[in-house]
């Protein structure tokens, strides 16, 4: 395996060996110390093309899927850390389309950068984050919305916090329909 500094220099010829750093990034073996270093590689280098469509193809290979869930709906997912101070609007927006009569399944997390996340805010309302996936599809079809915790149903992102922007930009579910909420402030 190649050093990680020569991976880094040239991405664009060594993308095995990128998916290999960033498989080993997601993984359960993988310590703290380990990870802060392959970040601050990549960020001193300054993110690019390559490292995107490699973490991203990376991520999707390990999501967990809804294709068992019939019929068109609607997936949100909230930037976090707007620091505009304002209600969670992803999971407002979630309710509102619900009621409306479409279907939702809203992604979220506790709170990061922000004083509450969906999680949060759900979990404060009597909503059980640990709720398995058989559950969450019932209560889906009859309420026509399902919350997915991110640490549980995406546990390669369980540490949700830089893969955040990547994961919500390629990838929340597998579905036609998507509405996101985009910080430009963090694209930019």
């Amino acid at each position: 395996m190649k050093e990680l500094t020569n991976i880094i220099n040239d991405p664009e010829n060594n993308i095995n060996e990128l998916t290999f750093y960033f498989e080993h990034l997601l993984s359960e073996d993988i310590t703290i110390g380990e990870q802060e270093d392959i970040l601050r590689k990549i960020n001193e280098k300054g993110i690019n093309e390559f490292f995107l469509s490699s973490l991203s193809n990376v991520l999707i290979n390990r999501l967990e899927n809804l294709e068992n869930i019939s019929g068109d709906f609607i997936d949100t997912c909230g930037t976090g850390g707007s620091n505009l101070n304002i209600f969670n609007c992803s999971t407002l927006s979630s309710f509102v389309i619900a009621q409306a009569g479409g279907k939702v399944f809203k992604h979220g997390n506790k709170a990061i950068t922000s004083k509450s996340g969906s999680a949060d805010f759900l979990e404060r309302s009597g909503i059980n984050l640990n709720t398995d996936f058989k559950k969450i599809v019932s209560i889906y079809d009859s309420l026509n919305i399902g919350f997915l915790f991110a640490p549980n149903f995406h546990k390669s992102i369980r540490h949700y916090s830089i893969y955040q922007l990547i994961f919500d930009l390629k990838m929340f579910a597998q579905t036609k329909l998507k509405l996101k909420s985009i910080d430009k402030e963090r694209v930019l």
